[in-house]
């Protein structure tokens, strides 16, 4: 399978779309006082600015700047009122350091509403509190059936928080550009919708899932608006996590990687020529010998789990096609993790996403699979 990458990701140094760890703490924390104490929240949380922009990328790292003076300061800046950033500008890399380094650290704020009375188990959107706009995180953790369910659920929140937040100094960044640098020639931006795609993948569907209630006044049939849900451009990204971390868990929970799985995978990476060496290379017999010491066994055995032991490529590769090919393995996880739309999700995103879908699931089981050994 030829690993194939979003062209948005030219500028992310990971697979999987970022989220704020630190949030992601905070907001369990208080999910699980609120259940023990079975009571509803409404709470202020900070997401570091670092966790949740790619500031690599001087578009984002300027027009997050703007974001926070203009809606997350403690007294918001009209843009006009903005001056030095054009007394700071640099045409090829946008505010000097020194201003761009005094806001970055700056703190965002989120909403978090634990909400009893939800409907579904969680969502995140715009709204508005004391007159002014916010961006709200929202789960009711009653209607999760395990605490793995509910860390999915703030997980996937907190990353479409990363897609609203880097779409929105995306659009700032560009437009400030385009201004050579001039706030007072933006355009305030609305928190009702995202401004600017971020985080969606390269083959887009152009789909965007509908409530019932929408599709019936638009007369969608119910296979439609199940695979404009499946195939939503803002969904992809996040799905794509809920997937592995259901994947990952069930490959444990039924014995298919182990520690020892992890342990070889990471042997082969660090001595990949170990086998290749041992027969004229005394290092490489010592290395050998004291290995299979470690690990309890004869040194002819070692060498034999060795050569058939996977790396982590080969690991990723070898259980993602098992779930992209045999439809009965594939409905075996979907029913075990309690997840059926799992089964329907994989084969819509293989016709939708035919070019990236398995190699973003590649990629990413195997960044998941490295994980595992620093655990």
């Amino acid at each position: 399978m030829k690993l194939l990458f979003e062209s948005w990701r030219g500028y992310l140094n990971e697979a999987e779309l970022k989220y704020s760890e630190t949030a992601f703490e905070k907001i369990l924390e208080t999910v699980r006082t609120a259940v023990e104490s079975d009571k509803e929240f409404f709470k202020k949380i900070k997401i570091p600015a670092e966790e949740v922009f790619y500031l690599d990328n001087k578009k984002i790292k300027n027009g997050a700047v703007i974001l926070w003076l203009a809606h997350f300061a403690e007294r918001p800046q009209r843009l006009g009122e903005m001056n030095f950033v054009h007394k700071e500008w640099n045409s090829e890399t946008g505010m000097r350091d020194r201003i761009l380094k005094q806001f970055i650290i700056k703190p965002l704020e989120i909403l978090l509403n634990i909400d009893k009375k939800r409907p579904t188990l969680g969502g995140a959107g715009t709204g508005a509190l004391k007159g002014q706009p916010i961006i709200i995180l929202s789960i009711n953790p009653w209607k999760h059936s395990s605490r793995d369910q509910i860390k999915s659920t703030i997980r996937h929140e907190l990353q479409h928080i990363t897609q609203m937040l880097n779409g929105y100094a995306l659009e700032y960044g560009e437009a400030l550009f385009d201004a050579n640098g001039d706030a007072s020639k933006l355009k305030k931006i609305s928190f009702s919708s995202f401004e600017k795609e971020f985080g969606i993948g390269s083959q887009k569907t152009g789909l965007r899932q509908l409530s019932a209630k929408q599709a019936k006044e638009r007369g969608i049939s119910e296979k439609e608006r199940t695979k404009r849900y499946l195939g939503d451009d803002f969904e992809y990204e996040t799905w794509m996590s809920d997937l592995l971390d259901d994947f990952v868990k069930w490959l444990k929970d039924n014995e298919f990687i182990n520690k020892s799985t992890f342990e070889m995978a990471a042997l082969k990476e660090e001595n990949p020529n170990i086998l290749l060496e041992q027969t004229n290379n005394i290092k490489s017999r010592k290395l050998i010998i004291n290995l299979a010491k470690q690990l309890g066994m004869k040194p002819i055995d070692f060498v034999k789990y060795m050569k058939t032991s996977l790396s982590f490529n080969q690991l990723a590769v070898k259980f993602s096609k098992v779930i992209l090919t045999n439809d009965q393995i594939l409905s075996k996880f979907a029913e075990d993790s309690n997840m059926n739309s799992y089964v329907k999700a994989v084969k819509t995103l293989k016709k939708l996403r035919p070019k990236e879908f398995a190699g973003d699931l590649v990629k990413n089981l195997e960044l998941r699979l490295r994980k595992e050994i620093e655990k």
